[in-house]
């Protein structure tokens, strides 16, 4: 993917700077979702589809289990399931309010992989809240949220894995003999100990007409800048979803596929 579709990206340890945007949130346009439309799909030779996604109330989440690892499906289906429930109200909430309900996600996918038999079992998560005209993401992991607008391709995120973490540390991973086919390793994901519940958080400035899109790495691994030109074009999200699934296959993409579009218009 190339480096300039990435715009104001964060990484866990950006509290301040999250804080910084919540506070000036008065200054971006009020929107609301006009539509919205989902695909997933198992990716080639998979047993099951390990990614998982869910909406309710104006929230929005893509789940995505790791590495193929058992319990891979059990964590992202948990994980979707308590994000749905831990914010489902009708609050704005402080950014502290959303470390705690993430916290309670983490704790039940960490409950619900120890009942499976599944220890070490977690997943990637982005959660993106549309409420009272404001738009709030936040994530953990490699699942990203892009911001389709005028003609062009944003990354607001930036994944949570060794690679980013040395990036932007100064740090040329490919340098790292100790990073060495480690760099696509998480450094943040729910189902894990309480010393790694870290997560990034942003108001994001919606506009109408915008698109937002959440997928996991089965989609944005394979995707180049002519994909979302091509996405871009769609006559309505469930196509635009389709599509991006469809190129992901044709680019060679073997992993489980799931993306969701989110439609923005003027909060009447």
């Amino acid at each position: 993917m190339s480096a300039d579709l990435y715009a104001e990206a964060t990484l866990p340890s950006d509290v301040a700077s999250s804080l910084r945007q919540l506070l000036a949130a008065g200054s971006f346009v009020r929107s609301e979702v006009t539509g919205w439309a989902a695909a997933s799909e198992t990716g080639t030779g998979r047993r099951e589809n390990q990614d998982a996604w869910g909406q309710r109330n104006g929230t929005f989440v893509v789940a995505d289990g790791m590495g193929g690892r058992p319990g891979g499906s059990t964590a992202a289906t948990v994980a979707v399931a308590a994000a749905l429930d831990a914010f489902d109200d009708v609050e704005v909430l402080h950014p502290l309010d959303w470390s705690a309900r993430l916290a309670a996600v983490n704790d039940s996918v960490i409950l619900a992989a120890r009942r499976a038999g599944h220890q070490g079992a977690g997943a990637a998560l982005a959660v993106v809240r549309c409420l009272d005209g404001r738009v709030v993401a936040s994530h953990l992991g490699d699942v990203r949220i892009y911001r389709l607008r005028q003609g062009e391709t944003q990354l607001l995120t930036r994944d949570h894995n060794v690679a980013s973490e040395l990036n932007a540390a100064g740090r040329d991973p490919n340098t790292l003999e100790a990073a060495r086919g480690k760099t696509a390793a998480l450094t943040s994901f729910v189902g894990a100990p309480a010393a790694w519940q870290r997560h990034s958080l942003r108001v994001i400035d919606a506009r109408p007409d915008d698109i937002l899109v959440m997928c996991t790495d089965g989609v944005h691994r394979r995707l180049e800048r002519h994909d979302w030109e091509v996405a871009r074009t769609a006559a309505d999200s469930q196509v635009l979803v389709d599509q991006l699934l469809q190129r992901a296959v044709a680019a060679g993409s073997s992993d489980d596929r799931t993306a969701l579009a989110i439609r923005i218009g003027a909060l009447r």
